[in-house]
């Protein structure tokens, strides 16, 4: 199973040289098993993906929700409109918020000068109920209601005998051992770490974690390793340097994720 991050930004993509060692590029990351590539999210990170020769024959699109920086690359991700493709996207259904209704809000003529439903080649559009299987995939969902508005879909994911668990835009909170318990023992978390400890103070309750809790997250959970991910706008080079070097004060095995950084497990 190799894990690619082509976004690792929260909140809106940035550029510019005090960005270029982690990007600038929002949330989306590729997972290839067999003749499967499992995407999560698809922020602006998505549409470097425009070579064929990155996908495998089936392809699957997982949302964890729909806030503008994990949905913004969809309308120009190439895959949609190539051939030589099997397609499903699955996502949560928050009330009468879908997967559907997401693709509807991009396609608004006043903001996308094309449907995007007319455009895309066959693709299955499919509810998050209950775990599922595609390919050599085990998608294992537990829901949590701490991000605003809607809630969030955290993931633990299986295959080849590996697991990693997905926890962006989760802010750690009273569920935190239910959470720990469903990501337990696995070989990487991928964890949510948008603010430093000192920002948290003034920004409880936005639905997003440290880079210690993400660290204290990985050592309940007693996973392999820890990857920190979807970084704030604001923070620059310098400063996720220093929020991964913070992390590895409490879990030694910390990295903090860059774009086009791959990890094989």
């Amino acid at each position: 199973m190799e894990v690619r991050f082509l976004g690792v930004r929260g909140s809106y993509p940035v550029s510019g040289p005090r960005f270029s060692k982690y990007g600038g590029n929002t949330t989306s990351i590729l997972i290839n098993s067999g003749d499967t590539s499992l995407i999560i999210d698809a922020g602006t990170g998505i549409t470097g993906l425009a070579d064929k020769n990155n996908f495998r024959e089936n392809v699957v699109l997982l949302f964890t929700h729909y806030h503008l920086d994990h949905i913004l690359g969809l309308p120009f991700a190439s895959l949609l409109y190539s051939e030589g493709f099997r397609r499903k996207m699955f996502g949560p259904n928050f009330g009468n918020f879908s997967v559907k209704e997401a693709l509807e809000v991009l396609s608004n003529p006043k903001l996308l000068p094309f449907k995007i439903s007319d455009r895309m080649l066959e693709t299955r559009i499919l509810p998050v109920e209950g775990k599922f299987s595609e390919g050599n995939f085990r998608v294992f969902p537990l829901y949590s209601r701490n991000h605003p508005l809607d809630g969030v879909m955290l993931y633990r994911i299986e295959a080849e005998g590996k697991s990693l668990g997905i926890a962006t835009d989760y802010e750690v909170g009273k569920d935190r051992s239910g959470v720990s318990e469903f990501f337990s023992g696995m070989d990487l978390l991928i964890h949510d770490a948008q603010y430093t400890q000192e920002e948290y103070t003034t920004r409880k309750g936005y639905g997003h974690s440290t880079e210690i809790t993400a660290a204290e997250m990985a050592a309940e959970s007693r996973v392999s390793k820890l990857v920190l991910f979807h970084f704030d706008p604001f923070h620059t080079d310098s400063c996720v340097d220093a929020q991964e070097r913070r992390a590895r004060e409490v879990f030694p095995e910390t990295l903090a994720a860059r774009e086009n950084m791959k990890i094989e497990l």
